[in-house]
């Protein structure tokens, strides 16, 4: 018998292929995270998470349109916490104890993030749980509470409706300067679990019908389903780190696989395949740094990674150059 149910992921004739030229953006779960390090990995033109790791799609959208605005982030829009500077929009790592530092942080990642929006060929948003938190104090939402007291803060659940009604707005306020941008949505297969199995469900069923209403609505709005890759065909806990809540780093490394196998311009593959050699090239230690042999092998990529770079001129291997040379 065969205990993996097999989920029809064939996108390729929804998803406008995705290839080296192209610009991707990034936000939401720590999953975009994982994607977005291979995507990083392999030398794709990616920006992941300009405010860090969000979850709720009303973060989510507050972070997006802060970037469509170029809002510029005062001292009035920080708080101070355990000796520390922080954005309640922002991930933790954005924090220090200095706030004009805090400030240069999220400001040049907005304005870079801006000119990112604006140009991009693929936004990817991953949805983690439809609950939020406001601030009693003054009923904003935040995207991270740093761990501040909880009684500070009132959780709830967004709808379905609510969750569509803003991003049919956002999208079409975002296609007002970048109109062609297509939308890839997914749900983090990862688990909520501190809210019960039954809550983390109806959240997770949320999320799904709410992108479903986006897709249903939007040409330019798809789906890719890395969660139910994760629930349906990885569901083994193997596939599970020892928290039994995130996926291994073999799950992660599946669903990648599927994702560029449904997403990517066929052209791509040759190309990832190049850029793969020469980061195993990159990795390679002599026994002898000064042989001919090696001296050789080091002039043989170095001249790989200028043919690459000069017939793709957007490909960073800077840190591929320094470690060849300076090994």
């Amino acid at each position: 018998m065969n205990w993996n149910l097999s989920v029809s992921i064939d996108q390729k004739s929804s998803f406008k292929p995705i290839g080296y030229d192209q610009r991707l953006l990034l936000l939401g779960s720590c999953f975009s995270e994982h994607i977005g390090h291979y995507l990083e990995t392999y030398k794709f033109q990616s920006v992941q998470n300009p405010f860090g790791i969000l979850y709720n799609p009303k973060s989510i959208g507050k972070a997006i349109q802060s970037i469509l605005d170029r809002k510029v982030y005062t001292e009035e829009d920080l708080m101070q916490f355990n000796e520390r500077w922080l954005s309640l929009d922002h991930h933790s790592k954005f924090s220090d104890t200095a706030p004009n530092t805090v400030l240069e942080r999220i400001n040049t990642a907005i304005e870079r993030s801006n000119v990112w929006l604006t140009t991009a060929n693929t936004i990817i948003i991953t949805f983690g749980t439809a609950f939020f938190y406001r601030l009693d104090a003054t009923g904003e939402v935040v995207g991270n509470c740093h761990k501040i007291p909880a009684n500070q803060f009132t959780r709830a659940k967004l709808t379905v409706k609510e969750i569509t009604e803003e991003y049919s707005s956002l999208m079409d306020a975002v296609h007002q300067v970048n109109k062609n941008v297509q939308w890839i949505f997914t749900v983090s297969p990862v688990r909520h679990w501190k809210d019960g199995a039954t809550a983390n469900n109806w959240s997770k069923s949320t999320l799904n019908c709410a992108i479903h209403d986006l897709v249903q609505n939007n040409s330019s709005a798809h789906y890719f389903p890395s969660y139910e890759i994760m629930m349906d065909e990885l569901r083994d806990y193997r596939f599970y780190k020892e928290d039994m809540v995130h996926p291994s780093d073999q799950a992660v490394n599946l669903i990648w696989k599927r994702f560029i196998e449904s997403s990517m311009d066929p052209s791509a593959f040759k190309l990832r395949g190049q850029i793969e050699e020469i980061k195993r090239a990159c990795e390679h230690r002599p026994f002898n740094f000064q042989s001919n042999q090696h001296q050789s092998f080091i002039k043989n990529t170095l001249n790989k990674i200028k043919a690459l770079r000069t017939e793709h001129p957007y490909l960073d291997f800077k840190a591929e150059e320094n470690r060849l040379i300076k090994e």
